[in-house]
């Protein structure tokens, strides 16, 4: 039976870099590429509150729109636009807030 020692050669952590760096990414490590990371993952949750806002104020106002004069209909309708606000408002802060930090963080 063959030896899988050309399977197992250094260090699997270098492998992975060395593969990365074919394919002209970076390797990087430590607190600098967790707090980037981190921060990449925030914004990205944060931009799909803030489109799912905007949708949802769309869609109120669509429905409000279309109401025609039905009071219930135009009450849900002013609700949903009022909530897609405040998410707008939520998200705008939140990112703020995570601008703020991770630049008190990184110095």
């Amino acid at each position: 039976m063959k030896s899988l020692s050309w399977f197992a050669q250094g260090n699997p952590a270098d492998t992975a870099c060395d593969g990365l760096s074919a394919v002209g990414a970076s390797c990087g490590g430590g607190e600098a590429g967790l707090t980037t990371t981190i921060q990449g993952v925030i914004q990205v949750l944060l931009f799909i509150v803030g489109v799912a806002a905007v949708v949802m104020l769309i869609i109120g106002g669509i429905r409000f729109v279309t109401s025609g004069g039905d009071s219930q209909a135009a009450a849900t309708a002013k609700n949903t636009v009022i909530y897609a606000i405040i998410g707008i408002i939520v998200a705008v802060l939140a990112y703020a807030i995570v601008q703020f930090v991770f630049g008190r963080i990184s110095g």
